[in-house]
């Protein structure tokens, strides 16, 4: 089972210092660990202008204190004891959907070469997960696949079973996954109805979505 956990600052501590200690100490020392058995490390950053003018603020202002999101795939049931030297905002385990994939590869522990563009997702308080699930996959994923033509990679991740509650309930997140700036200028709305297209059938099966800027290091 694939979990993903959101993590943020511990009482007292600076994102310049969680930032230093989550690649070089917290994701290695991960990789270490003989239970894990693949890891993705995501830092979430700040957009830079390039990106801004290139349409990225969609989605809304991020004010969730994720700093960092985990995907990992382990042999334990207590994900959360592998996490005692971070603060996990959240945890999920998650059933990925891959929707296109890429077989590209570069060294493990080092930034992927992707513009990965993550999101948070919560469904509408009076929606069962479950229809949320079906109607992401199965009726919004054709219609992102049409028009977020310049992604590589489209994954989405169904949270099926909370194991530490966020703030927000969220029920889902997805990566997007461009090779540069230019790509997802051109290839995120491809069309000329393509954002027109993507807000409307969303507002069918998202209460709030959130874009992250996520640098990736797959680490194991």
């Amino acid at each position: 089972m694939k979990t993903m956990l959101l993590l943020g600052l511990k009482p007292g501590q600076t994102a310049e210092e969680f930032k230093a200690n989550y690649i070089e100490r917290h994701a290695k020392q991960l990789a270490e660990n003989p239970a894990v058995q693949h890891l993705t490390a995501n830092i979430i950053c700040e957009p830079t202008q390039e990106m801004i003018d290139a349409g990225w603020g969609w989605g809304g202002k991020d004010d969730s204190g994720v700093l960092a999101i985990d995907e990992i795939w382990t042999d334990t049931d207590d994900v959360l004891s592998l996490y005692d030297d971070v603060n996990v905002i959240g945890a999920y385990e998650t059933n990925q959907v891959i929707l296109r994939d890429c077989v590209a590869q570069w060294p493990l522990g080092t930034k992927s070469h992707w513009v990965k563009r993550m999101g948070l997702l919560k469904c509408f308080d009076e929606q069962r997960p479950e229809d949320f699930f079906q109607y992401w996959e199965h009726i919004h994923a054709p219609k992102a696949l049409n028009h977020h033509i310049g992604a590589g990679k489209y994954f989405q991740n169904h949270f099926v079973k909370c194991i530490k509650p966020a703030p927000v309930v969220w029920n889902g997140s997805m990566s997007l996954c461009y090779w540069n700036v230019d790509a997802f200028q051109f290839g995120h709305f491809s069309k000329p109805d393509s954002r027109a297209v993507i807000a409307e059938d969303g507002s069918h099966f998202m209460d709030r979505f959130l874009a992250l800027y996520a640098e990736e290091y797959i680490m194991k």
